[in-house]
């Protein structure tokens, strides 16, 4: 994963579920203006990439860099409200079922207590990571994403 919209996990259960960081601010590339907000709002898009890669480091972690997902299919998307320059965004994911091969996962994004974006039943792929990339990276990017304190 190259571009990273997670900026920290703050709290996971192996193969199980995660929290993530997204700060929003104003260095953000692709931000957009809003009429209805009359701000600088993060693309609804990003956010639910956001919420996906926080999965995606889940199963990376999970799996011991094994395994990579590819999204197949959502059962329900809501975009429920705008996320503006200066909210920081909770992302909460939790697969609740797996296998070797797949996985189905649900989450939302929080900001004040208020959910700003939900999913169900996101079916992914999990594929072998084999010669997809380099281990040295990976285990680089975890480091800074899973920090023990």
């Amino acid at each position: 994963m190259r571009f990273h919209l997670v900026d920290r996990i703050i709290d996971y259960s192996i193969w199980e579920k995660a929290t993530g960081v997204k700060n929003i601010t104003s260095a953000d590339e692709l931000l957009e203006y809003s009429n209805e907000s009359r701000s600088m709002t993060f693309p609804k898009t990003l956010l639910c990439e956001s919420i996906l890669q926080t999965c995606a480091w889940l199963i990376v972690k999970s799996s011991d860099n094994t395994k990579r997902p590819v999204i197949l299919s959502f059962k329900k998307i809501d975009f429920l409200d705008n996320v503006k320059v200066g909210d920081s965004v909770r992302m909460h994911v939790e697969i609740l079922s797996y296998t070797e091969e797949y996985a189905t996962v649900s989450g939302c994004a929080i900001v004040d207590n208020r959910e700003v974006l939900r999913f169900d039943e996101c079916f992914i792929s999990l594929l072998n990571t084999g010669k997809l990339e380099k281990p040295e990276d990976t285990k680089n990017m975890i480091a800074s994403l899973f920090r023990e304190d």
